[in-house]
């Protein structure tokens, strides 16, 4: 038999009322441990402590003993330099993308892995399900739609889940416009946490709105009908 504390959480994350709280409590952790921990303690760890100040400098002291000529040296590590310059290969291409993408697009897969095992998702999709009728899908879109943080490629694939040609014609016209993935997401973060919690909450609206605005019309232009939505909630 399940705990109290189970059962209630199982009744509010579907609830209309109570289900809102605990969706922001949700997403409060997911930011704390993708935004912060992944975009800002990891990222600035990796990037100043270790290829900053440990790994660039080091590979640029081996490729001075490897290449002693000064001028295949100075094309290979200027400030301009192919390999490791202010915009080389290295300084800049490697270190982005193992400080700075890849930290993020791991957190995000952990929180975004917990939220599905946890079962969580199918009663995000109950609990959103009459907001989602306003732009002419079911609570079902809402799978697709999560989906697309990680991959909006992936996300859209899945879009065969939904019933009807409109409905997943709609998902994936809002996953292209405005669902950002893991790895535009790895970019926003990182901006947004060197700026103040009201740019944060301002471009979060912003996505919102676009998503909303746009299925709202959509829904309206696009003929035909939705589906009947039936979903089992896991344990």
């Amino acid at each position: 038999p399940r705990s109290r504390l189970a059962r209630a959480l199982d009744a509010g994350s579907v609830h209309p009322v109570w289900g809102l709280p605990l969706l922001l409590a949700v997403l409060y952790v997911c930011y704390q441990f993708v935004g912060v921990l992944g975009a800002k303690v990891a990222v600035d760890f990796l990037e100043g402590k270790i290829f900053h100040d440990r790994l660039v400098p080091l590979f640029a002291a081996g490729l001075r003993w490897a290449i002693p000529d000064g001028t295949v040296l100075r094309f290979l590590s200027g400030d301009d330099g192919l390999i490791l310059g202010r915009y080389g290969l290295f300084s800049m291409g490697l270190s982005y993308a193992v400080a700075l993408v890849l930290p993020i697009v791991a957190t995000f897969f952990i929180a975004f892995s917990i939220l599905e095992d946890s079962g969580y998702l199918p009663r995000l999709a109950v609990m959103l399900n009459k907001l989602f009728r306003a732009m002419g899908l079911n609570g079902k879109a809402v799978l697709p739609m999560v989906l697309g943080l990680g991959c909006d490629t992936m996300a859209t694939v899945t879009a065969r889940i939904l019933p009807t040609r409109k409905e997943r014609i709609l998902v994936t016209l809002l996953l292209a416009l405005g669902v950002p993935c893991s790895a535009q997401l790895a970019v926003i973060f990182a901006m947004l946490a060197a700026v103040r919690p009201a740019a944060s909450a301002w471009f979060a609206c912003t996505i919102v709105l676009v998503i909303f605005g746009v299925g709202f019309i959509a829904a309206r232009v696009i003929p035909g009908d939705g589906s009947p939505f039936v979903l089992e909630l896991p344990p």
